[in-house]
């Protein structure tokens, strides 16, 4: 409960104020979670606020999230600056979920939606915060911002995507509906997700202080169910450009498009999935995961295809042939074929692969599956006659190059070799 974190961020000011030898008044308090036992005195115990600052971090943009930092948290952050250690960490903590205005715009302008209107959501967001309304009852963030936006005489899209941002606020809530509201949610989010983990305070083990899994369930929720035609790994990379260069780590967007597809993985598994499937699909690592129901949906109708397991027997024993063969081999060569079976497995994928390209194209995910279905005589036959590990250098080259477009043409959708391996 609310009142249970009684102690202000006073509490921290005299802290900082006695490391720096000052006890400087502070006018302005707000309810920051204890950081300390009940019965610790700021005031008689110094504390190593090098040693606590990663805490103190994490704390200040808890209490962000849950609205009850007013103004005052700019004049804690500036005395924060003052300690080696600590600033540094508070000020790009702080930033990540007060500075998204150009980044809601660029969404929204991918979208299709006014990107005026959308920064200017952005930009009033997080007002209502230092208000004794919302301080009081934190609840009412965004409700309350609504209610102002619209008193000052906002644009109603505006006033509506300022509520409508903190949406979804818990599992299974409600979505954001206008691409406004969807653009500032989800640039909340994504600056929150790259700026926390570019200063090394990534979610570990059960420790999520600052709900970031809670905040990339949400940008796939947005990105899945409302169907965004948005590419995730840009998206993250957009988000890192909002920050200065020397501000967080160069491969942060690599490190958490990994960590939101573990969120998927997890996600989509309690919505029932089977596991084989959902990894057939994410071992693929799909930037567009607007399009991951209907990968799952193809997967889920192939699998029960008779020529299913077989195929994925066959896509599993390809995938260990091609560990040992250069990545690097040239094209296949016809003219190098010494049997049949290899000249009719390539004469069946030349013949299958115009179709499968063209499903792909219209993202009809169960048409290029169901043609793929078509290569199990041919495939199942190569197998049977042929020694792809001959001692013969160009034969071997030749039938791996043919495997590895063979491979290449099965895992165009999902790496069906996952099916029934769980």
């Amino acid at each position: 409960p609310l009142r249970q974190h009684v102690r202000l961020v006073l509490l921290l000011t005299q802290i900082v104020c006695r490391q720096l030898g000052t006890l400087a008044p502070v006018k302005r308090s707000v309810q920051i979670l204890r950081l300390f036992r009940s019965d610790f005195d700021p005031l008689q115990q110094p504390v190593d606020l090098v040693q606590f600052g990663g805490q103190i971090a994490q704390l200040c943009v808890n209490v962000l999230h849950e609205g009850v930092l007013d103004a005052c948290r700019i004049d804690v952050f500036r005395l924060l600056q003052t300690v080696q250690g600590v600033g540094a960490k508070v000020a790009l903590a702080i930033q990540s979920v007060l500075d998204s205005p150009e980044l809601a715009a660029a969404i929204a302008g991918a979208l299709g939606a006014d990107e005026a209107l959308a920064m200017r959501a952005a930009e009033l967001a997080k007002a209502d915060l230092g208000t004794d309304m919302v301080g009081e009852f934190p609840e009412l963030q965004g409700v309350m911002g609504r209610y102002y936006a619209l008193h000052d005489g906002e644009d109603a899209r505006v006033a509506d995507a300022i509520r409508d941002h903190y949406l979804p606020r818990f599992a299974g809530d409600a979505l954001a509906e206008s691409n406004i509201a969807l653009a500032v949610a989800l640039a909340d989010r994504l600056d929150t997700l790259v700026g926390i983990f570019g200063i090394g305070l990534a979610p570990s083990g059960d420790k999520d202080p600052f709900a970031l899994r809670r905040a990339a369930l949400g940008v796939l929720r947005m990105l899945m169910e409302k169907a965004l035609p948005l590419d995730l790994p840009d998206l993250l990379e957009l988000a890192r450009a909002q920050f200065a260069t020397e501000q967080l780590a160069t491969s942060v967007a690599l490190d958490v498009f990994p960590f939101m597809l573990d969120r998927l993985r997890v996600y989509l598994k309690d919505q029932g999935a089977p596991g084989d499937q959902v990894e057939a699909v994410l071992s693929q690592r799909p930037r567009r995961i607007d399009h991951v129901p209907a990968r799952l949906a193809a997967v889920a109708e192939f699998s029960r295809l008779p020529e299913a397991a077989a195929l994925a027997a066959a896509n599993k024993r390809i995938q260990n042939l091609l560990r040992k063969a250069d990545p690097n081999a040239g094209r296949v060569d016809a003219a190098l074929f010494q049997e049949d079976a290899e000249r009719a497995l390539f004469e069946a994928l030349e013949a299958a692969r115009p179709g499968i390209g063209c499903a792909l194209a219209g993202l009809d995910y169960v048409g290029a599956l169901l043609r793929l279905a078509t290569l199990k005589g041919p495939v199942d036959r190569f197998f049977d006659e042929v020694m792809v590990m001959t001692d013969e250098p160009l034969a071997r080259a030749n039938r791996l190059a043919l495997l590895a477009s063979l491979g290449q043409l099965m895992n165009s959708v999902a790496d069906i070799a996952q099916l029934g391996a769980q």
